[in-house]
């Protein structure tokens, strides 16, 4: 199955062509000596999914610069990647039967160039001459992208192609047939971005709203085609019903496409191993295996039932004792048995990785709340890295933070866990579910950042008997990193105390500058920067400066270019619960400002009961190096009596939100008030102190 995250790299090493099967031609094409700076050729063909199972250049055409090579073929389009010793050059050639090309290497600096000659020279060099003649750059998504934002840029950049192929038309003999695929071909990447985008991003954007409008053209010779085929059809597909999708592919997908989307649907849903849709999946592998005569189909269902039978099962005898690792910590050599037994009783989330993995390294860069919260629900999150090089292994862990239950598997291509959960086949990153009995709840979960982690939440939360520990009776859990034991003069220490949030405010989330809903789910139409109005909050403004972002009290954003501030504050991009789109309440304080900043009244609290309450803050001052916020945090009755406290640590050379943690013991009144006051440090000028998730829980004895 297609890996998303590493598509964009070999889209750029990696060639395809596709092509009918009528009559058979020779086409030729030739090198002279000045090419030789090429030291191998490549013709790599699109063969459908039988190359992402045995290897991309099983089917594809290698010869060396200098030479000839000659090869049959119908009507098709192929990209070539020239090979040299410093690195390649690739571009794409439309070959019609019959063809003779030639070609010769333009240098200049480090930089190739290729220049073809011959019968559709206009066909050849259609790829390389657009790509010189669009100055911008295609667009590309981060973590914070906008939706909308990055739509237009497509757009933008869709535009500029049409304009240059209408012109390159005009100017050039070009078939029917390969004007055909160039304007179909400029459609379907565009289309294919757009799924890219909502397949990463399912939580923030409505699929049907963000697609309107689009369509793929199934012109079977566009490589863009296949791609956003797979993603309509398996990526975005719902998991209900596979029987569904697969007859959706026979009705609507050009007879080029379906043996291959129908292959990956089969291996897309084997591999997450979910046991959520089993009895539509198992009926498709039924109906192929008993009625196609489709002899790959058939091998993809003979190969990927067992695997996906593993999902439910624990690991074998053969896989736990004949399956080594390194452990970091203490560099001790142990087998895969040993591993599961430092967990015993205990979910884990294990994370399959590389030093030189680079969506695994951006996986380890934006997960860390994620993974928090995971810990907190008493699942383990563990580390398995297959790198070849223990040293470069050890630098990334080091470099990442990620020491904690983090090891490497020895000997990797040989090891019976790569074989036995198709680790190299399947790609990494890659992440596997294990409930509490250690048996593989998913082969392939969801990946712990974003909109991803939605849907691992949700797996998690459909059987929290299965993943989520239960408390300890004579103790109660905090929301945080502490377990506090209940005083035993007042509390039977055999009691089990049930935890209820009482009030969680997220401050809510955008999903464009004009698109907000807040914590209770009410929606709202924001200003540039949110402003009294919408605050059920005491903000005294008159002690508050006037400053970025210019409202004089506080702003409601996100830490987004374009929402909130002009750059991202603080170095941050995220929510204090991980969403690139979750709100955080801002507060501009006044330079050396002593007092309160900030109080919130909490009614219809539980009385007698056990209270806890938690929120998050940062430092949002790092411009002008200036010293960051400090508050105190008080919990208070309505009458000014004390109920608990917390100080801040916000240090000006580090970023990233502070959690606050306040134990309250029970209290007889309905209500308590939350105030927050600025200890006025002696600042260089004015600060910004962000606020985020307040969280008040309440135990009670069951």
């Amino acid at each position: 199955m297609k890996n998303v995250f590493i598509l964009s790299i070999l889209f750029v090493v990696v060639s395809f062509f596709s092509c009918s099967h009528e009559d058979r031609n020779i086409a030729i094409i030739y090198s002279d000596d000045a090419d030789s700076v090429f030291t191998e050729i490549h013709l790599v063909p699109f063969a459908g999914v039988a190359n992402y199972i045995t290897g991309f250049y099983d089917a594809g055409m290698t010869f060396h610069g200098g030479t000839t090579f000659s090869w049959k073929v119908d009507s098709v389009e192929c990209r070539t990647v020239f090979s040299h010793n410093n690195g390649y050059f690739w571009t794409y050639v439309f070959v019609t039967p019959g063809d003779t090309i030639f070609f010769k290497t333009e240098k200049n600096g480090a930089e190739y160039n290729v220049v073809f000659e011959g019968k559709n020279a206009a066909h050849y060099n259609y790829a390389s001459q657009k790509a010189k003649a669009i100055q911008m750059e295609e667009p590309y998504f981060e973590e914070d992208t906008d939706p909308y934002e990055y739509k237009r840029q497509l757009q933008v950049y869709r535009d500029e192609e049409q304009k240059f192929f209408e012109k390159y038309r005009e100017q050039n003999k070009l078939s029917p047939e390969f004007c055909d695929f160039a304007e179909a071909e400029i459609n379907n990447k565009y289309v294919l971005n757009l799924y890219q985008y909502v397949y990463l991003n399912k939580c923030r954007v409505s699929v049907e709203k963000y697609l309107e409008g689009t369509n793929i053209v199934q012109n079977p010779l566009s490589y863009s085609a296949i791609d956003a085929l797979y993603y309509k059809y398996v990526l975005c597909a719902s998991n209900d019903d596979i029987v569904q999708n697969y007859y959706a592919i026979q009705n609507e997908v050009h007879s080029k496409f379906k043996p291959t989307l129908i292959a990956d649907l089969i291996i897309g849903f084997a591999q997450k191993g979910d046991s959520s849709y089993s009895s539509s999946l198992l009926s498709l592998m039924d109906d192929i295996e008993n009625n196609s005569t489709d002899s790959m189909l058939k091998g993809i269902v003979e190969e990927y039932r067992p695997f996906y039978m593993l999902s439910g099962e624990v690991l074998p005898d053969s896989v736990l004792d004949n399956s080594h690792l390194i452990c970091y910590q203490d560099n001790n050599e142990i087998t895969l048995r040993q591993f599961l037994k430092k967990y015993e009783d205990t979910a884990i989330y294990l994370d399959f990785w590389a030093s030189w993995c680079s969506p695994c390294r951006m996986v380890n860069a934006h997960s860390e709340n994620s993974k928090r919260e995971l810990k907190k629900k008493g699942i383990a999150v563990t580390y398995i890295s297959i790198d070849d090089d223990e040293s470069e292994w050890r630098k990334a862990v080091k470099t990442d933070g990620i020491e904690e239950n983090q090891f490497l598997l020895l000997d990797e291509e040989k090891s019976p866990l790569n074989e036995y959960l198709k680790i190299r086949k399947s790609g990494i990153p890659r992440f596997v579910l294990f409930n509490k009995k250690h048996k593989i709840a998913m082969l392939s979960a969801p990946r712990p950042f974003g909109c991803m982690f939605e849907g691992l939440r949700t797996i998690i939360e459909k059987s929290p008997d299965d993943f989520i520990k239960e408390k300890k009776k004579g103790h109660y859990e905090t929301v945080g990193y502490k377990q506090t034991e209940i005083d035993k003069n007042e509390y039977d220490d055999t009691a089990v105390y049930e935890k209820t949030i009482i009030y969680h405010n997220t401050f809510g989330r955008f999903t464009s500058p004009t698109d907000y809903t807040d914590a209770w789910g009410k929606r709202r139409e924001p200003t540039e920067n949110w402003q009294t109005k919408y605050s059920p909050y005491s903000v005294p403004w008159h002690k508050i400066i006037f400053g970025s972002p210019d409202d004089g009290q506080y702003t409601i954003g996100i830490l987004k270019k374009g929402v909130m501030w002009d750059n991202t504050r603080g170095g941050m991009q995220m929510d204090a619960s991980g969403d690139l789109y979750g709100a955080v309440f801002c507060i501009n304080i006044a330079k050396g400002y002593k007092g309160e900043i900030f109080s919130c009244r909490i009614d219809n609290m539980p009385q007698n009961q056990i209270l806890y309450f938690e929120t998050s803050i940062a430092n949002a001052s790092v411009v002008n190096n200036t010293t960051p916020p400090q508050v105190e945090i008080r919990i208070e009755t309505t009458n000014g009596k004390m109920l608990g406290s917390a100080h801040s640590a916000l240090k000006r050379d580090k970023l990233g939100w502070q959690k606050i943690f306040i134990d309250i013991p029970p209290i007889e009144e309905p209500s308590a008030v939350i105030r927050i006051i600025s200890t006025g440090e002696d600042w260089e000028n004015g600060c910004d102190l962000l606020l985020d998730d307040i969280i008040f829980c309440a135990y009670k004895r069951i």
